[in-house]
């Protein structure tokens, strides 16, 4: 199973877990504050309990959970994988405070969040391994287009150099030669006479 799903498969879990924290009706949600004794807790800090208590280790449950709720708080859109992969837990969990607290208007509403969330979350780890290799090989390529269009273009700016260095352009490139003008004459100094 690849690293994905795995991650996939302990994001359902924490989600499952953080429901069953919350309890049916949110007795044990909080807002406003990311924690009131040992009963009431916020949505980030709930999923941090859950998952020191539980020992899961590389869940990616924020990052469906922003997938869920980013559409209701920012109108920006970015790719979903850009995101997943610059952005850091800490910036996942900043975002969903920032939902906990001033946009979740129930319980209700932050039930049907983290619903939706698990089944992003089942989706992705169902994928099959075919997908997971579609997707990695057309990373790679778009990574070697990369890496020939900067070859291409490391090649064509040193073969202008090589070209402006030979003798027989020379004469017709050393005024008006762009990218790599030559170094400036030094300037002599005028001899003074003795008197």
């Amino acid at each position: 199973m690849s690293d994905q799903a795995t991650a996939s498969l302990s994001a359902m879990r924490v989600i499952d877990l953080t429901l069953q924290f919350f309890g049916p009706n949110g007795e044990h949600w909080l807002q406003g504050a990311f924690r009131q004794g040992r009963e009431r807790r916020c949505l980030v800090d709930a999923m941090a309990y859950l998952r020191r208590n539980h020992s899961i280790r590389r869940d990616n449950a924020s990052w469906h959970i922003y997938e869920v709720v980013r559409p209701r708080i920012y109108a920006v859109s970015y790719g979903p994988k850009s995101v997943q992969s610059i952005w850091s837990e800490s910036q996942f969990s900043d975002r969903l405070m920032f939902y906990n607290d001033n946009h979740c208007k129930s319980f209700a509403e932050l039930c049907a969040v983290l619903i939706h969330a698990r089944n992003r979350a089942a989706h992705d780890a169902a994928k099959t391994d075919s997908e997971r290799q579609a997707e990695i090989i057309a990373a790679k390529a778009a990574d070697e287009r990369k890496q020939a269009a900067a070859a291409a273009r490391w090649q064509l700016i040193s073969g202008l150099e090589v070209e402006r260095k030979s003798a027989s352009v020379r004469w017709i490139t050393r005024d008006t030669y762009i990218l790599c003008p030559p170094a400036p004459a030094p300037i002599r100094e005028p001899q003074r006479l003795a008197a």
